[in-house]
């Protein structure tokens, strides 16, 4: 089926390769079988590689875990290709056109999975021990849910390292226990993204040091990584950074 689309061996070879490479085969089927033009399959197929890639990058391990991903991939994907000056409508459409196919995607797949975009019903990162945080967000900050959504994303990959790290109590995060969070797991994204991570790790150690969860403010020590070491990307994977630093704590 992939050969009656793409020709070059390398294209195969790189949806195949992909760890959803299967799912994207059926999907791939499945649009022949709704008589879908080609140009669909040719943008689709690669917004669906890259989103395969996103998540892998950001910790899925399983296809039941996809559903996580799929705004900030969005995100991610309209903050790389759509041109600044594209109006709130314009930037609506090109979303939609990204996140369909992966929705589309995700019913093939996934057993009793809903077309609605939501995430399964996942808690909100840090429910227990900084309960108020998205309301504060919301309510004080006046972020939108596109935004909302990145900072869930960025602290449930927060809050699974400290799990995996055996620090089950925020009053225990330490410079150190950051430093190796950003490093660690910046290995595997973009510099945007980590400059994102890096941003939205400032404002909620801010917000832990405010309301006393911290008694010391770990939020002036976050350095976003086009202050501290540049680094590149080739073929998608970061490249080392002189110091092995995408991003560090100061002192």
């Amino acid at each position: 089926m992939l050969q009656r689309y793409f020709i070059r061996p390398a294209t195969i070879d790189r949806i195949r390769d992909c760890w959803i490479g299967d799912a994207i085969g059926r999907y791939i089927a499945w649009l022949a079988e709704q008589d879908y033009a080609p140009r669909n399959v040719f943008f689709r197929v690669p917004v669906l590689v890259r989103f395969g890639e996103f998540a892998r990058a950001s910790g899925a391990s399983n296809w039941n875990e996809l559903p996580t991903y799929v705004e900030p991939f969005v995100h991610d994907w309209l903050r790389k290709h759509a041109a600044a000056d594209r109006s709130e409508s314009e930037l609506r459409v090109s979303a939609r056109a990204v996140r369909n196919p992966i929705r589309q995607l995700l019913q093939l797949i996934i057993a009793g999975y809903q077309n609605n975009g939501r995430s399964h019903n996942l808690s909100d990162p840090f429910a227990a021990s900084a309960s108020r945080f998205f309301d504060f967000l919301r309510r004080d900050r006046g972020l939108r849910e596109a935004t909302i959504v990145q900072y869930q994303h960025h602290l449930r990959r927060l809050e699974d390292y400290l799990c995996q790290s055996g620090i089950r109590s925020l009053p225990d995060l330490s410079p150190a226990v950051v430093t190796a969070f950003i490093t660690e797991t910046g290995k595997s994204l973009d510099k945007g993204s980590v400059q994102s991570r890096c941003s939205i790790l400032k404002v909620f150690l801010r917000y832990l040091h405010q309301t006393g969860i911290l008694t010391r403010d770990l939020s002036q020590q976050v350095e976003s990584p086009c202050r501290s070491t540049p680094f590149d990307f080739l073929g998608g994977n970061a490249a080392d950074a002189q110091d092995g630093r995408p991003a560090q704590l100061r002192g």
